[in-house]
């Protein structure tokens, strides 16, 4: 004797559901955002995130290495002022970014009317980087890279 065909009510109602790239559990609606995710896993876009990761390693390696040079007790120990110049310089190009090309800040664009909510909680994350950004520049004294 064959027993009767039984479905399970759980899984016969299973759909294959698109999911994200990089949260696979994670369902996704194919939506806007999804084109921008394939275009960017093609080939193009994957040479392109390389060279980008490539280019901010060499970039940052070349400024720890320019950091340690000035911090040397005949040159220019003063690591306060370092970082204050580093954060002017990093504020003003991301200004001067922004002026230039508003699409490619499109964080910046979604917080209007919130920014002051926005401030109060990036201003102490910001001053926690700042101190960390300037006991980094103080170890270049003592330290070797």
């Amino acid at each position: 004797l064959k027993p009767p065909h039984v479905t399970n009510p759980i899984t016969s109602s299973w759909k294959v559901i698109p999911c994200h790239p990089i949260l696979p559990l994670a369902p996704m609606a194919y939506n806007e955002e999804t084109k921008q995710v394939e275009k960017a896993m093609s080939a193009v876009g994957i040479i392109k995130v390389v060279v980008l990761l490539v280019s901010y390693i060499v970039v940052s390696s070349c400024l720890i290495r320019f950091n340690k040079f000035l911090m040397h007790k005949d040159r220019f120990p003063y690591a306060l002022a370092l970082s204050m110049y580093h954060m002017l310089v990093s504020s003003l190009m991301s200004w001067f970014f922004y002026l230039l090309s508003p699409s490619s800040f499109p964080g910046f664009t979604s917080t209007q009317g919130k920014r002051g909510f926005v401030l109060t909680r990036f201003a102490p994350m910001s001053l926690l980087f700042v101190f960390g950004l300037y006991t980094s520049n103080l170890a270049y004294l003592y330290s070797s890279v």
